[in-house]
């Protein structure tokens, strides 16, 4: 039994990237934030999208994909936004 989405992801960051997700793989159904882009069909082009898309909507944090590659989940890749987002906050504004 998967449990529906919002009962799973934990932060906006992850609801965020879980929707990009489902729209890249053309996936409708509920996603939880620990399974893995590639067991779900993602593939290097794919990944190339996906980079773009969380690009597009996280502006400045540039994820690539070798960053796709290292944190394939919902989970990993939302932290490392959320780490990237306090360094830029660090370095513009010198607080976390």
């Amino acid at each position: 039994n998967v449990k529906q989405t919002s009962d799973v992801l934990k932060s906006s960051t992850e609801i965020v990237v879980a929707n990009i997700w489902k729209k890249v793989l053309r996936y409708e159904e509920d996603i939880i934030n620990d399974v893995d882009f590639f067991q779900m069909g993602g593939d290097s082009l794919k990944a190339m999208e996906l980079s773009v898309e969380i690009n597009k909507k996280f502006k400045d944090i540039d994820i690539g994909v070798r960053d796709i590659f290292l944190n394939s989940t919902i989970k990993k890749i939302s932290n490392l936004i959320n780490e990237r987002k306090k360094y830029l906050d660090f370095i513009e504004n010198g607080t976390i």
